[in-house]
């Protein structure tokens, strides 16, 4: 892959975490050079299975820690804030979306009283990937009319700041927050995927 080379030849800050996204995303057709840690073991209902010790404790030092969901995307480790979540579980029925519907919509679930359209993360991260089933886990965010399907969904796991090489701009993949580097695994922006989400609707609406 050949790095975006920004003034003076010195690859910027945003360029080179955009480039290593890019480079884990390549890695799903070469598993020996993907580095993401394997999620632990889902249920045979595809929930989350917990740790029996429960929420890791900070490490000593590190205060500024935050709780993030982990989950695996086309053989991606991705993190989302728990306070971003309402609900982990299996996949629910979906209802087919009428007309003409992006490639992402699976179709729409009813989650406290209100109809959530079913987003099949992968196309959103890795868009012209190869076929997939349908996955097999939903995480619905707080607050939205979005749930998210994933492959796999892990134990909640800390992230401290410090580890995680937040991006300074958006202006490609606005779903990327950031990179942490333990455990490695690309940070999601929720605010920055439901403009997009929102943003693709519009324009191709059913």
């Amino acid at each position: 892959m050949i790095a975006r080379a920004s003034i003076g030849g010195m690859v910027s800050h945003d360029d080179a975490l955009d480039d290593y996204i890019a480079a884990l995303l390549d890695a799903r057709a070469c598993p020996e050079r993907c580095r993401a840690a394997p999620l632990p073991a889902a249920s045979e209902h595809g929930a989350p299975e917990r740790l029996a010790t429960g929420i890791p404790v900070t490490p000593r030092g590190c205060a500024d820690a935050s709780v993030y969901y982990l989950c695996a995307v086309s053989g991606v480790q991705l993190a989302i804030a728990r306070q971003a979540v309402a609900q982990v579980g299996p996949m629910p029925p979906l209802t087919a979306t009428q007309g003409v519907a992006p490639a992402w919509l699976l179709g729409s679930a009813m989650h406290g009283g209100r109809v959530c359209g079913a987003v099949d993360l992968a196309c959103i991260i890795a868009p012209g990937g190869p076929a997939h089933t349908v996955p097999a886990c939903a995480i619905t965010l707080a607050d939205s009319h979005w749930l998210l399907a994933v492959d796999a969904v892990a134990s909640e796991q800390l992230l401290v700041t410090q580890n995680v090489r937040w991006r300074e701009t958006a202006v490609s993949r606005p779903w990327l927050a950031g990179m942490a580097s333990e455990p490695l695994c690309a940070v999601l922006n929720i605010a920055g995927l439901s403009e997009l989400l929102s943003r693709e609707w519009q324009r191709d609406p059913t």
